[in-house]
């Protein structure tokens, strides 16, 4: 299992994501973006994890969330 953290900004969103050591895999910042959000696809691919094996908490801030976690969500990964 991964878990991952993100911090929703109207222009730019952080992400961090450990593994089951609690070790960092994957720390990288992208835009609030259609590419943003391929960047972190791109990203994600990289871990060659299954994306349900991913839980993610992030906070719903304003909409700037919105297409985030439809995003991930179409991914299969577990949101909180």
């Amino acid at each position: 299992m991964f878990y991952g953290g993100i911090d929703i900004a109207k222009h730019q969103h952080e992400i961090c994501v450990l593994d089951q050591k609690w070790r960092s895999v994957l720390q990288m910042h992208f835009k609030n973006t259609h590419k943003g959000l391929e960047k972190l696809v791109k990203a994600l691919d990289t871990l060659e994890v299954d994306t349900d094996n991913i839980r993610f908490c992030l906070e719903a801030t304003g909409h700037y969330w919105l297409p985030l976690f439809s995003q991930l969500e179409k991914l299969g990964c577990q949101l909180h």
